[in-house]
C-alpha cells in the first residue's frame, strides 16, 4: 500500500546528506509508489512541488548563539519546529524520514515528542555520530563527547561551542528523547558507524547498513579528456591532481595536508592540482573552478584529472571519492574507518596509513611520476568497483524496500 511520506533535513541542495535525501526524494515520486515531502531549514526557499522550507531566519541566527555560547542545541528553533509540527498534522504523514537533525534549524526534542505522542514511524539514516555524542557530528574516538566522562580531546568544530558545561546534560536529553522512540529503523551508510551505533543507546532499535549510491549513467569514464580540458581552458600537457574542499581551515577535511601537497610540487612544472570549492587559499600551481553544483560539471572535473586526492580524517561514508572513482580515476587517501569499505588498497585505489603529508606525497608520486600504467589500471579497477558495489540505482532500491516494509 502507498504510503504518504515526509523527508526532513537541514537543507536541499548543499551537503552529503542532502544529496541522498533528494535523490530518495526525487526517485520516489518519479516511482509513484509512495507520496513523499520534502523539508528542510536552510538554504533558498525553492518553489518545487512538496518542498516546504519551514524556518524563520531569525531563529536560524538564536539557535546558533545559543550553541555556541551555552552549548545547548535543539533549543533555539521553538516557532520553526511548531511551522513544521503543524504541517506534519495537516498532512498526516504515514512515516517520516530524518536525515541530518542537526544545524541550527530545528528543534528536535520538541519534534520527536510530538511523533511520539502520534506514533508515527520514523527512519532515520544517520549520515555522522552525531545521535550518539554530546554535541559534536563526529567523535573522533573521544570518550568524553561519547560517554560524558574524562577530558574531551576532540578537536572538530561542527557544531562549535565556547561552553561545554551542557554537554553532559546534551547527551543525556539525546539518549533519553531519541532512546524513548517505539517505531525507530535506523539507517546507517557503513559497517563502520553501524557497529558505533549498535554499542550505544541506540542499540535496541532495527539498525540496517545501506551504502550512498551515484549515478553510475553520469559519472562514469569518458576517454575525451583533450577535449575536456579545452572546454575549460587546461593545460594538455600535465598531470592533473583534483581534489574538492568546501573550507580549507576545517582540521577534519585535510586542508593543511592539501597546502602542504601543492607546495610540495611547487617545483614540478609538470603537475598542476584542480579544486572544487573553497577559493580562498591562493597557491601557484593552484586552479580553482569555486563551488561545482552540475552533476554533469562535476563529473567532467573528475574525467579531466590524473589522480583524486582525498584528505579528510572524519567521514561515515563519503560520495566524493565514489564519485571520482565511478569517473575511473584513482583515488588518494587517509586509511580512516569507512574509506576501508570504498577501497581495496593498491588495487582500485591507495590507502596512505601514516597521516603526514610525506606518506601522501610518496603515494601521489607512484600514480603521478612512476607508473602510467599502473594508475590507468587502477582506475579501471574502481569504475568496476562502484558499477558493482555503489550504484545509485542500488540504494534507491534498498530504501524504496524499507519505505515498504509492512511493519513500518
Amino acid at each position: 500500500m502507498a504510503k504518504k511520506i515526509l523527508i526532513i533535513n537541514t537543507t536541499y541542495y548543499r551537503g552529503g546528506a542532502a544529496k541522498v535525501a533528494r535523490e530518495i526524494f526525487n526517485y520516489s515520486n518519479k516511482k509513484n509508489k509512495n507520496e513523499v515531502y520534502f523539508a528542510y531549514g536552510r538554504g533558498k526557499k525553492l518553489k518545487q512541488k512538496n518542498l516546504f522550507k519551514f524556518t524563520f531566519p531569525i531563529e536560524i541566527f538564536i539557535h546558533v548563539f545559543i550553541v555556541r555560547f551555552l552549548g545547548l542545541e535543539g533549543y533555539g528553533s521553538y516557532f520553526s519546529t511548531k511551522r513544521l509540527i503543524k504541517f506534519i498534522e495537516k498532512e498526516k504523514f504515514d512515516l517520516i524520514h530524518f536525515h541530518n537533525l542537526h544545524g541550527y534549524y530545528l528543534n528536535f526534542f520538541q519534534l520527536a515528542k510530538f511523533i511520539q505522542e502520534k506514533n508515527i514511524p520514523v527512519v532515520w539514516t544517520l549520515h555522522d555520530e552525531w545521535a550518539i555524542t554530546s554535541l559534536l557530528a563526529h567523535s573522533m574516538d573521544c570518550s568524553h563527547c561519547l560517554t560524558g566522562k574524562g577530558r574531551c580531546t576532540n578537536l572538530y568544530s561542527y557544531p562549535k561551542t565556547y561552553n561545554k558545561f551542557f554537554l553532559k546534560f546534551m547527551l543525556n536529553k539525546k539518549q533519553t528523547i531519541f532512546g524513548s522512540f517505539k517505531k525507530l529503523t535506523i539507517i546507517c551508510p557503513s559497517s563502520w558507524l553501524a557497529e558505533r551505533i549498535k554499542k550505544s543507546y541506540l542499540e535496541k532499535f532495527k539498525i540496517y547498513k545501506i551504502y550512498n549510491g551515484v549515478d553510475i549513467r553520469l559519472f562514469k569514464p569518458t576517454f575525451d579528456k583533450i577535449e575536456l580540458r579545452k572546454k575549460y581552458d587546461l593545460p594538455l600537457n600535465k598531470k592533473i591532481i583534483s581534489f574538492s574542499i568546501s573550507n580549507f581551515k576545517d582540521k577534519t577535511k585535510g586542508g593543511d595536508y592539501l597546502i602542504k601537497i601543492m607546495k610540495g610540487f611547487l617545483n614540478n612544472s609538470n603537475v598542476i592540482f584542480l579544486c572544487a570549492g573553497d577559493k580562498k587559499i591562493k597557491v601557484k600551481n593552484l586552479i580553482n573552478l569555486g563551488y561545482v553544483s552540475d552533476k554533469q560539471n562535476l563529473s567532467e572535473f573528475y574525467n579531466l584529472s590524473d589522480v583524486f586526492l582525498y584528505t579528510s580524517l572524519a567521514e561515515t561514508f563519503p560520495l566524493t571519492p565514489i564519485e571520482a572513482m565511478a569517473c575511473g580515476l584513482p583515488v588518494v587517501a587517509f586509511e580512516i574507518g569507512p574509506l576501508k569499505e570504498i577501497i581495496n588498497d593498491n588495487y582500485d585505489g591507495f590507502l596512505v596509513k601514516n597521516i603526514n603529508e610525506k606518506s601522501l606525497l610518496d603515494t601521489v608520486n607512484i600514480l603521478l611520476v612512476e607508473n602510467d600504467d599502473l594508475r590507468k589500471q587502477i582506475g579501471y579497477n574502481a569504475a568496476q568497483k562502484i558499477v558493482k558495489n555503489f550504484s545509485l540505482e542500488k540504494m534507491l532500491n534498498n530504501y524504496e524496500n524499507i519505505y515498504n516494509y509492512s511493519k513500518l
